[in-house]
Formats: structure tokens, C-alpha cells, sequence
């Protein structure tokens, strides 16, 4: 293995140990691979299809450091991702750890033998400003916390397709109460339709797009509705049928955090 020049000599058991970790993980490993750009030499660079990771053994954590690693991997264009790597005697208090997840930064702990995640890294390069949860009513945030879980846990597009599904579930809510009071009918191009309960729940979001379309004198909520559907859809689709291919799961994660703004918007515009 190639010799270490940044690494104190007590570190290096635990060094020795992120390679064959990250290793294992499907990762090519290159030790102390200093790059144009770079605010310092970083331990290790990981790489793994369009995803880099940037690893940084700390005997403590240096949150500034950390914070110029994260400032350059957001200016970065692939999925770039930044980790600490810390020995098992290291006290971790919670408000660094509160820290590392708000920035992004993912953080392992090292024994001689292997490594532990406890903080996921984040894809720095994509933005993740969700509309602020604790200001929601408490349906809402009943109904959004766990895909914004996913999102804080570095998995945007299940997030994004779990928030699929409970835009779905309210707008077809909002149309069987609007049949139901005889305030929503229908028209298609042969004239006057009806929709019935079942239906409607059995309707994917691209047939919801053509009911909504066949609404009468939509109200600004349907229309709002119709046009986050239309707006959403053809990304709910790559993820049932495309998120395998690299550079599609690139696109959904990407569109995720502006989808997510779509999504709760509407949800807030329903009664």
C-alpha cells in the first residue's frame, strides 16, 4: 500500500482501515491525490461511477477545514461528496454532529478493523433548500416527514417519489369532495362524463392529469393542481421506469428539491 505523508503515525491504523472499507464498497481509492482546486490534500479520494467522495481523517473534528471542503465540493458539477473519518476514542458531542448533518458532511468511525457510517454524505452539488417543515400546519408535516427524512438521509429521489404519491392520494381526495358536492363535472371532447369514486382511486398520475384537464370551471385549486401534475410527472415516471440509468438518477436528483416546492405548494392549496 502506498505510504501515507499527511497521516500522523497513530492515525495510520485507521487510515490503512478507510482503503480496504471504502475499497470494498465498489470505490477506486487513490491516498492523498492532491487536485487543482483543492483547499487542502485530501486523505483519500474515492470514486464509484459519477459519484466522488472526498475522505479527511481527523483525530477531532475540524469543523472549519470541513466547511472549506464543502464550500469546494458545491462548486464541483458530478456528485461530490465530502466524509470525516474519526477513531473509535473520539468524542463526537451532539451540536458537531447536528453540524455535519446540516452541512451535508458524512462522517465514519474507524477502528483498526473497518468503518461505521454514522452520518450519510451528502451529494453537495445539488441544492437541498426545502420549504421549512416546521412552519407547516401539522397535517402537513405529518404527511411530508418522512420523505423530507429521505432527502436529510441523501435520498432525494425517494423522497421525491414518496411525496409523488401523497400529492396523488390529496388530489384525488380533492376531486371525489368535489364530486361528491356537485361542484366538480367533467367534459371531455364527446361532451359531458362522469368519474366515479373507484375510478378516480384507481387513476395513475397521468390519467389524474386528463381528469383534472376535463374539470368545468376549474377553481384556482384545481388549476394549481393541474399544473403541478403536469409539472411533476414526467419526472414520477423516469423514476418508476429510468432512475437505473446514471445519468437520469443525475437529472431526478437534481429536480428533486424544485419538484419538492411544486409538491408542497399544491398540498397547501388544498382544503
Amino acid at each position: 500500500m502506498k505510504q501515507f505523508n499527511t497521516v500522523s503515525y497513530d492515525l495510520l491504523p485507521f487510515a490503512e482501515s478507510a482503503v480496504k472499507y471504502f475499497r470494498s464498497k465498489g470505490y477506486t481509492v487513490s491516498i492523498e491525490r492532491q487536485e487543482l482546486g483543492y483547499p487542502f490534500t485530501p486523505t483519500l479520494k474515492c470514486v464509484r461511477r459519477q459519484t466522488t467522495l472526498v475522505v479527511d481523517l481527523q483525530s477531532k473534528i475540524l469543523i472549519d477545514r470541513l466547511r472549506q471542503w464543502v464550500a469546494h465540493c458545491k462548486s464541483c458539477t458530478e456528485d461530490t461528496r465530502i466524509s470525516v473519518v474519526l477513531p473509535e476514542t473520539t468524542t463526537i458531542r451532539p451540536r458537531h454532529e447536528s453540524e455535519l448533518r446540516l452541512l451535508g458532511i458524512g462522517c465514519h468511525i474507524a477502528t483498526v478493523r473497518s468503518l461505521t457510517q454514522k452520518v450519510t454524505p451528502r451529494d453537495l452539488t445539488i441544492s437541498l433548500e426545502l420549504p421549512e417543515l416546521n412552519n407547516m400546519p401539522k397535517k402537513l408535516r405529518e404527511l411530508l416527514g418522512h420523505s423530507y427524512e429521505q432527502f436529510e438521509d441523501s435520498n432525494a429521489i425517494d423522497g421525491f417519489s414518496e411525496a409523488c404519491v401523497l400529492l396523488e392520494n390529496e388530489c384525488k381526495r380533492h376531486l371525489k369532495k368535489g364530486v361528491d358536492s356537485g361542484r366538480i363535472k367533467f367534459i371531455s371532447g364527446r361532451g359531458p362524463c362522469t368519474y366515479t369514486k373507484s375510478q378516480i382511486n384507481n387513476r395513475t398520475m397521468g390519467q389524474l392529469i386528463k381528469v383534472f384537464g376535463q374539470i368545468q370551471n376549474k377553481n384556482s385549486i384545481d388549476n394549481g393542481l393541474y399544473q403541478a401534475l403536469e409539472r411533476i410527472n414526467p419526472d414520477r415516471v423516469s423514476v418508476s421506469h429510468e432512475r437505473s440509468r446514471v445519468r437520469v438518477a443525475r437529472r431526478l436528483s437534481k429536480n428533486a428539491t424544485h419538484n419538492m416546492w411544486v409538491i408542497v405548494q399544491a398540498l397547501k392549496s388544498i382544503p
